[in-house]
This record gives C-alpha cells, sequence and structure tokens, in this order.
C-alpha cells in the first residue's frame, strides 16, 4: 500500500487530477481567492504546459518552459472558444460561453490533453532542482523579491493619500539593481537574471494595473466592451466593420475567464492582461542571451521594460501582440529547438499573433516576407564572395508561406474585416507619396520626434529627446556592425557570453535580415505620411523591440571600441538609466513636472485617462435611460462611455467644441466627465485644450437630468 502511495506521488498525472478536482470544487464552492488564482493557474498555465509535455522538445530551461506554457495557453483557450462557440450553437445550445458549458469542456479538453501526455510521455514528475536556490541566489535576490510587495503598497498609498514616496523609491531602487548587477556580472550567478528581469517586470506592471479600479486608455475601452457583450450574452460575434472584435485575446478570452472566475471584470480584463505581458521582457532576455550572454541579455531584457509602451496603461492587444511576436522570434532562433519543434512553433506563435492583433500581424508579416527575400540576396552574395558568412537557421520559404496563409484565412476568410482595411491602408498609403516631403502631411508624433518645438518644452522633454534618439542610434550602429562583420569591434559581453564562436558568427543571416527589416519599417512610419497618420508610431517601434533590444546592447558595448576608447562603453549604461528614467516619469517628478499618471493624481496624462468613479456613474446612469435613437456629444476624451456605460462608440460625438464652433447644432445628449465638469477643460480631437467658462451658451436650452458630483449628463 505504501508503495503505491509513493508511486501515485511521484507521478504528475496524479497530482494533475487532484488539481482539477479542487479547482473546480473551489469553483463550485465559491471560495475566494483561491478559486481565481487556481483557475488563472487551469487557464493560464496548465493547458500550455501539457502541450509542451506532449511535444516534449528538447531540454529547453525553465524560461523557456514558462514563456511556452503561458504562450500556448493563451492560444489553446482562444481557439477552444473559438471552436466551442461555433459547434455548440448548431446542436442547439445557444449560450456556448456561460459556466457550465466552459468548465464541462475545459475539463474534459484539459484531461484529454493530460492522458494523452500521460501515455505517449509518461508520468514521472519534473526534477525540482530547478527550482531550488542555492545561498549566492538568494542573496543576490534579497532585494529584487521585495519589488512587488513595494509596488503595491507604493500604489495603495498613492491611491489613497496620494503618497508617491515609495513608488519613487520602487523606481530608484529599479535603477540601482541593475547597475549593482551589471558591476558585478562577473559574481552573479546566471540563474539570477532572469528572475530579476521578471520581478522588475511584475512589480511595474503591477504598479500600471492597480492605479485605477477601472480601464484606462483609449482602445481599451471599446476591448473591454466587445468582452463584456460577449460575456453578457454568452456567446460571441465577429461585429461587421469592428476590426477590434477579431481580437480573440481582448474580445473572447476575458468572456470565458469571467464566468470562471467571478471577479469584478474589470480587474479581470486587467490582470489578464497583466499575467502575459510581464513574461515579454524575459522572452527578450531568452532571444539575446544566445547572442549576450547571460549579463549582456539582462540589459537587453531591461531595455525592453524601459520603453514607453511597455510602461504605458491601455495597452491591450497590442501587449499580447508583441509577446507572440516576441515568441515567434524566440522559436525561429533558438537553439535547442529541433526543425520540428521549430515549424510548430512557429505556427503556433504566428496563430497567436494573428488572432492577437490584426495590424501587428500585417507588419510583421511585411518583416518576414522582407527578411526571406533579403536573406535569398545575401545568400547568393556570399556565393560569389566567401569571406561573407552567418550563421544558419531561421526563415524558409516554408514558414514564410504558412504565415501567410494562416493570416489570409483570419483576416479575409474567417473575420473578413481586417483584410479589408489592411488593402484600404496601403492604398492610402500610396496615393499619399506625394506629400513625403511635406513635414504637415504627417501626424504631429512625426514632428515631435524630429524636435519640433522642442526649444518651448522643459528639460525633462529635451533630456528624454536626447535619450530616445541615442536609443535608436545605438540600435542602428548594432544592427551595421554585424552587417558589415566588423570582427574588431565586435566585444563580446560579460563573463556568461556564449564562448568560442565570434559574436557576428552567432547572429544568423535570417535574424539580421529581419533586423533590417525592421529598421525599414521604423523608417516608413516616419516618412510616409499616411502611415504615421493612420497608425500609431509608438506601436510600431514597440513591437520591433524584442528584436532590436539586442542589437542595441550590440551598438552600445562596441561603441567604445569603435573610438578605441573603452571608457566610453560605459555610455550604454548611462542612455539606458536615464532613458527609463524618462520613460518611468523619474525625471519629469524630479522636475516639478506632472507627467506620470502613476506617480500623479494631477497633470494632462491623468486628466485625459483617469477614470473617476463619478464618471463611472454617470456613464452608467446614462447607459441604462438613454434614448438610444439619440446622439452622445462629448469631448474627444469620452471614451469611457464605452466601457462605463455599455454605450457602442457608434452613438458617440466626440466633437462636442468642433459642433459648437462649427454653429451646428447640438441635438442629444451632453456628456461632461470630471475632467469637463469639475476642471472645466475639455479636449477637442486635434489635442487642443478649451475651456468651458469661455463658452457659456455652450449648454444653452439644455436641461442638466444627472449629475454625480463630479460628472453631469445634459439633454
Amino acid at each position: 500500500m505504501s508503495r503505491a502511495l509513493k508511486n501515485l506521488s511521484g507521478n504528475w498525472f496524479f497530482w494533475f487530477l487532484i488539481f482539477l478536482a479542487v479547482t473546480d470544487l473551489s469553483m463550485l464552492l465559491d471560495v475566494p481567492v483561491l478559486r481565481q488564482v487556481l483557475v488563472f493557474i487551469l487557464l493560464g498555465v496548465m493547458p500550455g504546459w501539457l502541450v509542451l509535455r506532449l511535444l516534449r522538445p528538447a531540454a529547453l530551461g525553465l524560461p523557456e518552459k514558462a514563456v511556452l506554457s503561458v504562450g500556448l495557453s493563451v492560444i489553446v483557450v482562444c481557439l477552444a472558444a473559438l471552436l466551442i462557440n461555433a459547434v455548440y450553437p448548431r446542436f442547439g445550445y445557444h449560450t456556448p460561453l456561460s459556466a457550465d458549458s466552459l468548465v464541462i469542456s475545459f475539463n474534459v479538453l484539459l484531461l484529454v490533453l493530460a492522458a494523452l501526455a500521460y501515455f505517449l510521455r509518461g508520468g514521472a514528475l519534473p526534477p525540482l532542482a530547478g527550482f531550488r536556490l542555492n545561498l549566492s541566489e538568494k542573496a543576490f535576490l534579497l532585494l529584487p523579491a521585495f519589488f512587488p510587495l513595494l509596488g503595491i503598497i507604493g500604489i495603495r498609498l498613492m491611491n489613497t493619500g496620494d503618497n508617491n514616496v515609495l513608488l519613487l523609491a520602487l523606481l530608484f531602487l529599479v535603477i540601482l539593481c541593475v547597475l549593482f548587477l551589471w558591476i558585478f556580472r562577473h559574481r552573479v550567478p546566471p540563474r539570477v537574471f532572469p528572475l530579476v528581469v521578471m520581478l522588475i517586470s511584475v512589480s511595474l506592471l503591477l504598479v500600471i494595473t492597480l492605479r485605477d479600479h477601472h480601464i484606462m486608455g483609449v482602445d481599451i475601452h471599446r476591448e473591454y466592451y466587445l468582452a463584456q457583450m460577449a460575456a453578457d450574452a454568452q456567446v460571441w460575434h465577429v461585429v461587421p466593420g469592428d476590426q477590434l472584435s477579431s481580437c480573440l485575446v481582448t474580445s473572447l478570452m476575458p468572456a470565458v475567464y469571467q464566468p470562471l472566475v467571478n471577479m469584478d471584470p474589470e480587474y479581470l480584463f486587467g490582470l489578464l492582461h497583466l499575467f502575459t505581458a510581464v513574461f515579454t521582457p524575459l522572452v527578450v532576455f531568452i532571444i539575446a542571451r544566445k547572442y549576450l550572454g547571460d549579463a549582456g541579455a539582462f540589459l537587453a531584457a531591461f531595455f525592453f521594460i524601459a520603453q514607453e509602451n511597455f510602461l504605458a496603461i491601455g495597452g491591450g492587444r497590442v501587449d499580447y501582440a508583441v509577446f507572440f511576436f516576441a515568441l515567434l522570434i524566440m522559436s525561429l532562433f533558438h537553439e535547442r529547438l529541433s526543425g520540428f519543434h521549430q515549424k510548430l512553433l512557429f505556427i503556433c506563435c504566428s496563430t497567436g499573433l494573428i488572432i492577437s492583433h490584426y495590424s501587428a500581424a500585417f507588419i510583421a508579416l511585411f518583416i518576414i516576407v522582407f527578411a526571406w527575400l533579403l536573406a535569398l540576396v545575401f545568400k547568393a552574395v556570399a556565393s560569389r564572395w566567401k569571406k561573407l558568412r552567418y550563421a544558419s537557421g531561421g526563415l524558409t520559404f516554408g514558414l514564410v508561406a504558412i504565415f501567410v496563409v494562416l493570416l489570409f484565412l483570419w483576416d479575409s476568410q474567417l473575420t473578413h474585416t481586417a483584410f479589408t482595411g489592411a488593402v484600404e491602408f496601403a492604398r492610402l498609403v500610396f496615393r499619399n507619396l506625394y506629400n513625403m516631403f511635406i513635414l504637415e502631411s504627417r501626424s504631429t508624433w512625426v514632428a515631435s520626434a524630429f524636435g519640433v518645438g522642442l526649444g518651448a518644452k522643459g528639460v525633462p522633454h529635451q533630456i528624454e529627446f536626447v535619450a530616445a534618439w541615442l536609443t535608436i542610434a545605438l540600435i542602428a550602429v548594432g544592427v551595421l556592425l554585424v552587417l558589415l562583420r566588423h570582427r574588431r569591434t565586435l566585444v563580446e559581453i560579460g563573463p556568461n557570453a556564449p564562448p568560442g564562436v565570434s559574436l557576428v558568427h552567432r547572429v544568423e543571416l535570417s535574424l539580421l535580415a529581419m533586423a533590417l527589416a525592421g529598421v525599414v519599417i521604423m523608417a516608413a512610419a516616419l516618412v510616409l505620411p499616411a502611415v504615421s497618420i493612420g497608425y500609431d508610431i509608438g506601436r510600431v517601434y514597440y513591437q520591433m523591440m524584442p528584436l532590436m533590444s539586442a542589437f542595441f546592447i550590440i551598438g552600445g558595448m562596441n561603441v567604445g571600441a569603435l573610438l578605441r576608447d573603452r571608457r566610453v562603453q560605459a555610455l550604454l549604461l548611462l542612455v539606458l538609466v536615464v532613458y527609463f528614467a524618462c520613460t518611468s516619469g523619474l525625471t519629469y517628478q524630479l522636475s516639478g513636472y506632472p507627467r506620470s499618471l502613476v506617480l500623479n493624481s494631477r497633470g494632462d496624462y491623468f486628466a485625459a485617462y483617469f477614470v473617476h468613479e463619478q464618471d463611472s456613474r454617470a456613464a452608467q446612469w446614462l447607459g441604462g435611460n438613454r434614448v438610444v435613437s439619440d446622439a452622445i456629444y462629448t469631448g474627444y476624451r469620452g471614451m469611457l462611455l464605452v466601457s462605463q456605460g455599455k454605450i457602442p462608440q457608434s452613438a458617440l460625438n466626440r466633437n462636442l467644441v468642433e459642433t459648437y464652433l462649427e454653429n451646428r447644432p447640438v441635438t442629444g445628449y451632453v456628456f461632461l466627465r470630471y475632467e469637463n465638469y469639475v476642471n472645466g477643460g475639455i479636449v477637442a480631437k486635434d489635442g487642443v485644450v478649451y475651456d468651458l467658462a469661455q463658452y457659456p451658451d455652450l449648454l444653452s436650452g439644455k436641461s442638466r437630468i444627472y449629475v454625480s458630483n463630479g460628472a453631469a449628463v445634459y439633454r
């Protein structure tokens, strides 16, 4: 008997059955906290872990297994829910996303995956040695381990008393930790670096997620609205003409989790985004480690964390897309993946990217096709010039064709919305080529990127401008150095850099071609007028960073060698630290400029994105009491009506000021949020803030029909 129990205790399938039973019981009894934690593990990690165990790729490290488990779980949950949503109604069950349906369906799915993995791959528990830390590792992790707790307490103090002291301390400690680990990199155990990357990313994203109880951002209000429509109806549909509805990670996946976790849907939406986004820096670390070693990869991952879009609120589908794009690169170039597993994971990651974000998928398509064609050119040149030698591997015609087919099937044949939009966008780009040399034909972001009006701004803006362009310059230097194979200047980074092979010989030809394609994409976003207007350039830059972060480190560490002065290598750390201080809002805060929404309860960013409780109550009242045929006029920042009032965007007219100034009638409702009603400012589409006190007759003929001590509705 004791021997049988011992055998069972060493069998992972036995523990999986217990875990599944406890999770189901926690949902049945609605046990607070335990239910939420177990469901997140069950759906967020377990499906991917079972798929990995079934595939059994070569001996991957714990970081690789962690990111692949999360990524594959997102894909399995989305595709399984899509299948449930499509099949069950054909058999007369018209609420396929109900709690009972989802519990039964995912129990069956996970049991099938577990049974296949058990009978085909065995039931021995994975060794626990990889989870144990020695004394040296614990010592280096002592301070970073407190980062998440410091962030939680700090954001609690900020939300309740506008006290940002602990948040400022967190930012300073993160910088000191990065500098300390780099200075003592020769003594830091390799396993410490990825753990610190995770602790930093968790801490910073927790702070952003917990800043407001409500959804913050712009497009994320529509994403949340679509998810709530699916959750309320217990069935998912593609909304004709709405490209956001084709993004399964934000329109379908939250509707799957919501009946199972039974928690506040707005918190759930934020936590789902957090749960995936925290792993992207770890994927960047894994990609860069092959070329730079652990210490250099740590700096590359921190450079990704320092990106403004990573630290911004309201990432939504963009963060999912960047995560899968990073996984796609990892699956292409990881040295421990065989050809079969490489191709299979490439297909999976391509699927995850395509169902996450239509624009990001088309950008990835350009990079993949351009890089494949460029690699062919390089190979043709190399066959004539024997000195050109790069590592092989990466993109093939088959992989390119698979990506094209998957993208076409999803965006053109199944959802129909994104493909048509992409074709129209391409036409617009070509039509506007004649405006290429006219700066005014581009978005205001481009003018700011080139320093227009910089002199009138404060010192923090000028510091960030210089730091941002230095990062771009170092990325360009890194790409050019690898392209030109200037072997004298490509120094190794850190004691854990892969030995025996020159850095340039470790960079695959396909990876270099993808980096060059990324440079072309970023340049096009600045040069082509329609691109800068039709798509957020910041998102383009952000999507390139999993690919470019390693080249930033290569460029920075080799500038000193180019100038024959190794002391110049300190420029890399200086640029990296200053850049993070700018994007996190630290330099602005120290200068007295309230830019960061996390560190302030004032300023333009706070007014633009923070949703007050009064705003939410007023939006909910309007959503439940409005006449559907009447339009709702509001400022350009009135998107909160979509998430808080469940009002479709088509019912909104966010041009209240423009309508009034053009002497056109303001018919229907007028919604004034906290920013408008209390502070008296309202933002137009061009970003200009108008003082409502100067237009006393704007609301003439209208009566206030609702007020919530900070927001009001007029009719």
